[in-house]
């Protein structure tokens, strides 16, 4: 089997070839773990032209930078997120207390309030229409 890399993408020959030197079939094209695209080709041709090459290295690179993007988006959400729920979480349970022995930073309920609009910013985010690389949801700031 013969298998081409180029950066971050693989080009390798599918099982179905004739022949181990590529004279015919389809070629995969992959990105590290992404799901592959297989580009058909002229069977007369030893492998496929530069220009099929090249488009589908530019839409396999394309594809990982939106994943990765998506990737580290998510993780900012879920960090802030995890900071979020953890005060709405010290807030209610403060509430079961007498008010000298309460602890959270959130004294009123307006605050309480904008942490919980917080929470829902950060759950909807992945859903915006620009995510990954739109703005980032504006917050209260008091996490």
């Amino acid at each position: 089997m013969i298998c081409l890399q180029t950066a971050l993408v693989y080009l390798f020959p599918e099982a179905n070839m004739p022949d181990a030197y590529g004279v015919g079939g389809d070629w995969r094209i992959a990105s590290d773990g992404n799901e592959a695209k297989i580009i058909e080709w002229n069977r007369d041709e030893k492998k496929p032209s530069n220009e099929i090459l090249e488009q589908a290295y530019k839409e396999a690179l394309q594809a990982r930078i939106v994943s990765d993007k998506q990737i580290e988006e998510r993780l900012w959400r879920d960090s802030v997120l995890d900071k979020v729920l953890s005060r709405i979480d010290q807030y209610e349970k403060d509430q079961n207390y007498p008010e000298e022995l309460r602890t959270s930073p959130i004294k009123s309920h307006d605050d309480f309030v904008l942490l919980l609009n917080d929470r829902k910013l950060l759950s909807d985010y992945p859903d915006t229409e620009n995510f990954p690389f739109g703005d980032r949801p504006t917050l209260s700031g008091l996490c």
